[in-house]
């Protein structure tokens, strides 16, 4: 992803915008992992720059931004080239992934947080599916669509990293 940057910006220039879905989507810091981050914010700066998608939506860097909101503290941002708010998503569980020892619990939650943004591709697909083979008729009983459920769940879990019986286990316990 990062040879697809195309722009980048700073705080006095432009401010990203919060989306909720976004937001919530990954765990929260503890309270000593926020002190930590603040401590280094204040004493070096935000060195790390703010991911944006091109619509200014703020996809990683959530804790930064509130913490340099705060303070007053200038930040960089930089706009990667994501498909799609799904593509958004995927991207950000993968850093974190990368950063932070996230449990299996906690990876089903983001998986079943993902659901809602891999249904609505999938339908997007359908469509475009459909679309393409109107003049044939309907085909609304076609394997394809009939595996479609089975595999949302499959690409749920690979999206995150686990099984997907596992996801079928948490699942049942929320």
């Amino acid at each position: 992803h990062m040879d697809e940057v195309k722009r980048e910006c700073t705080s006095d220039e432009r401010s990203p915008v919060i989306d909720p879905e976004l937001r919530d989507l990954l765990p929260p810091i503890t309270d000593e992992e926020r002190e930590a981050l603040t401590a280094d914010i204040l004493k070096n700066g935000c060195y790390s720059p703010i991911i944006c998608m091109e619509d200014m939506t703020l996809v990683d860097g959530h804790h930064r931004y509130d913490i340099c909101t705060e303070h007053d503290i200038p930040y960089r941002m930089v706009i990667l080239d994501f498909e799609d708010k799904l593509d958004a998503m995927e991207w950000m569980v993968n850093t974190q992934k990368g950063r932070r020892n996230l449990t299996t619990y906690q990876l089903g939650q983001i998986a079943l947080k993902l659901k809602p943004a891999f249904e609505a591709r999938a339908k997007e697909k359908l469509a475009e599916y459909h679309g393409n083979q109107y003049e044939s008729g309907p085909l609304a009983n076609s394997p394809k669509v009939q595996s479609d459920a089975v595999n949302t769940r499959k690409e749920l879990a690979d999206s995150v990293g686990i099984g997907d019986q596992t996801l079928s286990l948490i699942h049942i316990s929320e």
